[in-house]
C-alpha cells in the first residue's frame, strides 16, 4: 500500500487599499472611511498556508 504524503506550501504577503470616493470632499472621505481613506494605502498582512494530501504511486518516494 502506497504512504500517505503532506506537502505544505506557505506564503506571507502583503496589501493595501485606499477607500475613496471623489465625488465626497477630503472631510467627508476621512470622516466615512477614516484610517482606510489614507493617501498612501492601507495594508494588511497576510499568511496562506495550503497543504495537499496524497499517496505515492511509486515504490519509492524521496
Amino acid at each position: 500500500m502506497a504512504k500517505k504524503m503532506l506537502v505544505t506550501r506557505r506564503e506571507v504577503f502583503s496589501s493595501a487599499h485606499r477607500l475613496y470616493n471623489p465625488s465626497f470632499t477630503d472631510d467627508e472621505n476621512e470622516q466615512i472611511y477614516d484610517k482606510c481613506n489614507n493617501y498612501h494605502g492601507h495594508g494588511h498582512n497576510y499568511v496562506l498556508e495550503v497543504v495537499v494530501e496524497g499517496r505515492s504511486t511509486k515504490k519509492r518516494v524521496m
